[in-house]
């Protein structure tokens, strides 16, 4: 996502939109929200003071009143047989809808990004008149109709109730100020969304660890996707929901969908940007967003719990910075912890109290020992361990 069509692959294009122009697009005149944006408040479902003070104010309130969320119902979507651009008009106001609709943040890398026939025929793709999202084919937007009827099926989500927030659809394309608007909201929507979808036309390597930096097509490469996807990993430690729903879809009719950690070690700002003003911007949001999950944490303690007694903790070898720890307990859970932040990468049941863990030299390996005599073995390189065996005592 931020791609949008007025970016050329050099950054995003668009005008900066100043704090000083937001409030008076978003708020009365009395300085309270408008009913649209108390609307989208609403849909956070928090009672927290503190938490919702910052989702409010720092990402909800960061909507333009010039861009409010805009988004596409799945039918729509799928029924267009191709990915919606703004001038299609098949977008909706999320503030009309009601509050247990689901949201999909799209958030992906576009495929023909080219603003000229040459260079997008140079990189042999058919020229579509203007930079484009998706492939002649049609490859992406399958894939988007496939994984969210594979999402929707796997979390009991009815269809109908199922929307999308595409960038194409969902930001103006034909007028610049109206695009640095939707830029400039982009958090205010993660926050408003249950789950991010990364698309990749391309395969997952088998067993590549199940983080944003391994994503194919350079999605994990480059600063705004990464900004996207940290957004999302915010908005998660802040409502307190253990592991960010974050999720990527690849190969024909969505068969890989699985679930990705956001790493904090591979900042926004370390990421390719081809036009060095955006560095500013993207710093200043993961400054913030860094911020607020240090205050989460301090206020909140860790995310992650197990609901009984703890009894055994772990260190995997694989992290270098000592930051991944695993712990078992008496509800009969392990947990993968990332210690910077309380969130858990994978949580697995057992099916019994655990009394020891040990991962094996390379960390590729992860041992637990139950208290009904039987030792359990998991491959833990992927997203998710993959029991290989029981040993019983």
């Amino acid at each position: 996502g931020a791609e949008l069509e007025k970016d050329s692959g050099e950054g995003h294009g668009a005008p900066a939109v100043t704090e000083g122009e937001r409030p008076s697009n978003r708020q009365d005149d009395r300085g309270d929200f408008s009913p649209q944006h108390r609307r989208m408040v609403d849909r956070l479902g928090l009672n927290r003071v503190q938490v919702m003070k910052v989702l409010k104010e720092d990402f909800v309130g960061s909507i333009h009143g010039k861009a409010p969320m805009r988004v596409v119902e799945f039918m729509t979507f799928k029924s267009h047989r191709r990915i919606p651009r703004s001038s299609d008009y098949k977008t909706v106001l999320l503030s009309e809808l009601s509050a247990d609709v689901k949201v999909v943040f799209i958030s992906h890398r576009w495929l023909r990004p080219w603003h000229t026939r040459e260079e997008c025929e140079e990189m042999r793709h058919e020229w579509a008149g203007r930079a484009h999202p998706d492939d002649a084919a049609g490859t992406k937007h399958k894939l988007i109709w496939e994984a969210v009827e594979r999402l929707a099926k796997e979390k009991g989500w009815d269809l109908d109730k199922v929307v999308l927030w595409v960038d194409y659809a969902g930001v103006e394309q034909d007028d610049a100020v109206l695009l640095g608007a939707g830029v400039a909201s982009l958090r205010g929507y993660i926050a408003l969304s249950d789950v991010l979808l990364i698309p990749s036309p391309d395969e997952v390597p088998e067993g590549a660890a199940h983080t944003i930096d391994m994503v194919p097509g350079e999605y994990g490469e480059r600063a705004w996707t990464r900004l996207e996807a940290m957004s999302m990993y915010t908005v998660s430690i802040l409502k307190q929901v253990e592991a960010p729903e974050m999720w990527v879809a690849a190969g024909d009719g969505a068969s890989f969908l699985e679930r990705f950690d956001y790493v904090l070690t591979e900042l926004p700002s370390t990421g390719v940007i081809f036009d060095k003003g955006d560095l500013v911007a993207i710093k200043g949001h993961e400054e913030a967003f860094v911020k607020a999950i240090e205050a989460s944490v301090v206020r909140n303690g860790y995310i992650t719990k197990h609901k009984a007694s703890v009894n055994c903790t772990a260190f995997d070898p694989k992290d270098e910075e000592g930051q991944l720890v695993a712990s078992g307990g008496d509800d009969g859970e392990i947990k993968l912890v990332r210690r910077q932040t309380g969130t858990a990468v994978w949580t697995v049941q057992t099916g019994s109290a655990v009394k020891c863990l040990a991962f094996n030299g390379d960390g590729s390996l992860l041992a637990a020992g139950g208290d009904d005599g039987v030792v359990r073995l998991w491959d833990v390189t992927g997203g998710r361990p993959v029991e290989k065996g029981t040993l019983r005592g």
